[in-house]
């Protein structure tokens, strides 16, 4: 997980949620996969209420839980993250 991390770099530790296409893609994920909230949490050692509101778009993930859900979930960290425009 710490590669992972520090392979997201510096310009994703401030913004995940900004980052983030939206929470509800995780959600929309977890409904196509047959996946529930309450494995992932177990999975993922995020608290169910947490992981609810997170996923609801009520709080925002930390870059930690962010990437621990794309662990669980065997998924590359760029794939629920919008697209970055050229500055």
């Amino acid at each position: 997980m710490r590669r992972m991390l520090q392979r997201l770099g510096c310009q994703y530790r401030r913004e995940v949620g900004k980052i983030v296409s939206e929470e509800s893609e995780i959600k929309q994920y977890l409904k196509e996969n047959g996946i529930s909230q309450a494995w992932l949490s177990e999975k993922t050692k995020i608290p169910a209420g947490k992981l609810s509101f997170s996923l609801g778009g009520k709080r925002k993930l930390t870059l930690r839980e962010y990437a621990t859900i794309c662990w669980a979930l065997g998924v590359n960290t760029d794939k629920f993250l919008k697209p970055r425009m050229p500055v």
